[in-house]
This record gives C-alpha cells, sequence and structure tokens, in this order.
C-alpha cells in the first residue's frame, strides 16, 4: 500500500505543477499582446482596407451588417459567378454567389485557405461611389476578440 500512496502522490505533484504552470499561462497573460493594426481610408463615409487575395492586392469595403466576406468574381479570376441584386426591401444586396477558398492577406497577417463568397459585384462599386473588389464582412471580423475603429487614427484595431 506504501507504493501505491507514493505513486499517488508523485503523480498528484506532476498534476498540481502542470496546473500552476498553465495557470502561468491564462488569458490573462496574453491581454498584453499588441492587436493588429489596419489601416483604412475613407471614402464617402465608406471604410476600406487594403487587402490581397491570393496574391493579387486589392481594396475590401469593410462591411460590419456582411454575414460573409464577398469578392468580386474579376478579381477571384475566371470563374462564372452569379450577378448581384440590390435588395428590394432595406439596404444590402442579395443573390446566390459561389463559396470558395482564398489566401487572404491583411495588415500584413495571413489568413489561408478562407471560405468567402464570390460574386460578380457588377456596377455596386459605382452605385455607392467608391471603388473596391469586395466586402469585409463578420466572417473575418469574428476571428478576432474585438474589434475598434480609431476614426482619428484610420486605424481599424483586431484583438485576437
Amino acid at each position: 500500500m506504501g507504493v501505491l500512496n507514493l505513486t499517488f502522490r508523485l503523480r498528484f505533484r506532476s498534476l498540481a505543477a502542470a496546473v500552476a504552470a498553465l495557470a502561468l499561462l491564462t488569458p490573462a497573460s496574453f491581454g498584453n499582446a499588441e492587436p493588429v493594426l489596419l489601416h483604412f481610408r475613407s471614402v464617402h463615409s465608406l471604410i476600406l482596407v487594403d487587402a490581397k487575395v491570393n496574391g493579387v492586392p486589392a481594396t475590401l469595403l469593410l462591411d460590419t451588417g456582411a454575414n460573409n466576406t464577398i469578392i468580386n468574381a474579376k478579381l477571384y479570376g475566371d470563374v462564372q459567378a452569379p450577378q448581384l441584386e440590390l435588395a428590394r426591401k432595406g439596404p444590402g444586396i442579395v443573390g446566390h454567389a459561389l463559396r470558395l477558398r482564398v489566401d487572404l492577406e491583411i495588415a500584413g497577417r495571413f489568413l489561408f485557405s478562407q471560405p468567402v463568397s464570390v460574386m460578380n459585384l457588377g456596377d455596386l462599386p459605382q452605385h455607392v461611389g467608391a471603388q473596391f473588389d469586395g466586402l469585409l464582412g463578420q466572417d473575418i471580423l469574428r476571428q478576432f476578440r474585438s474589434v475598434r475603429i480609431n476614426y482619428r487614427a484610420h486605424v481599424i484595431e483586431l484583438e485576437k
């Protein structure tokens, strides 16, 4: 019985040491991590950010109301994507899209094989008065714990 008791105590001490070590690595210790700074420019009160889609420079319109990030079919390449439609009731766009994967680079950070919606945006950029290649939606923004827009500094702060 003494050997079993000793083995139990050693395992318990090892477990206690592991728990103590993990306590040092709690999210509070990562709280000092600097946010990712995504610079933007504003055109007609719209927020535009620079990105790369599959290595190709792109401008994305920040759209916190869009469930999914949408990439214009022209930017994606040789693909037959459905045409979008402006919503008849309320703001927004509607339509069918292809769900494809892209490598997305934002603020020097890579999101590999990111699922996005690919649509033919048609004349939407002209309609809203700004040139852009897609919409940066909630699916990307939700990957961060916090998203803050600093209008004075023209920066979106993304915290993991």
